[in-house]
């Protein structure tokens, strides 16, 4: 007698492959939109290694101690943009330390996961771990900034997001969250707050594919509005399908915007 297993592998890999085909299509639409953020972010850094190599001794030193650079003095030659000419001195150079440190950070990022846990209350193991990477993409008009002597520092609220992660156990669950999140971080704060919308697909074995509705809330601390940040998610997903249907996730890592 003929066992049925070739009809639940062929049936698991047909709820693969649409979950599989929308991972790498969001993937692709990230990776179209990201050089342009990410010379956004050398203009950045490149003004910072500006900012350290060509102002005055006593800006130099104002920067050093933690203190407000002040303004040009009256009659200092100035360009367009309102800077001293000395801060496109080896402007050259400086683009490309900032291409080298952005291009670092950036893949650094990507590959190191934000840890945390779930919590599923319907579950006979209601806490499990997870590793996750919430990979965002700033987009829309700059909603704070930051000038200085020699650079401008712009933040954007709007994030396309994209994170993939993994809910460790027995069977361990692989999952992605496409999503949108607003960010709301003042010039003069530490401390930024925002909320998100999303859709968690999780891949279970012998399950199939479900999916949730996810709202979130976030919690940014760093300095606004250059990029670097540790940023706290707690969310909440339904799923409208299977068992296990009201999880609570939570997790903490590093960003770059």
């Amino acid at each position: 007698m003929a066992r049925p297993i070739p009809q639940i592998q062929s049936r698991s890999r047909r709820h693969q492959l649409p979950f599989t085909r929308m991972l790498v299509t969001l993937a692709t639409a990230i990776a179209v939109a990201l050089p342009s953020t990410r010379a956004s972010a050398t203009e950045s850094v490149a003004e910072r290694v500006l900012d350290c190599e060509l102002c005055p001794p006593s800006q130099k030193r104002e920067q050093q101690n933690g203190q407000r650079p002040q303004a040009p003095a009256l009659g200092a030659t100035l360009n367009r943009q309102g800077f001293p000419l000395e801060c496109e001195t080896n402007v050259g150079f400086a683009k490309s330390v900032g291409q080298i440190y952005v291009d670092a950070a950036l893949v650094a990022l990507m590959l190191v996961p934000h840890p945390g846990f779930q919590w599923r209350p319907d579950s006979r193991r209601p806490f499990r771990a997870t590793l996750s990477w919430p990979w965002s993409l700033p987009v829309g008009p700059v909603t704070s900034s930051a000038r200085h002597l020699c650079r401008i520092d712009e933040y954007r609220s709007h994030r396309i997001v994209l994170e993939p992660g993994l809910v460790l156990g027995t069977p361990p669950v692989l999952f992605v969250r496409p999503g949108y999140r607003f960010l709301w971080h003042p010039a003069d704060s530490l401390i930024g707050i925002g909320a998100g919308i999303g859709s968690t697909w999780e891949l279970t074995g012998g399950l199939g594919v479900r999916g949730s509705a996810s709202p979130e809330f976030l919690l940014q601390l760093g300095k606004c509005c250059g990029f670097g940040f540790a940023l706290l998610s707690v969310r909440l997903d339904y799923f409208f399908a299977a068992t296990e249907r009201t999880v609570v996730t939570t997790n903490l890592g590093i960003t770059l915007w």
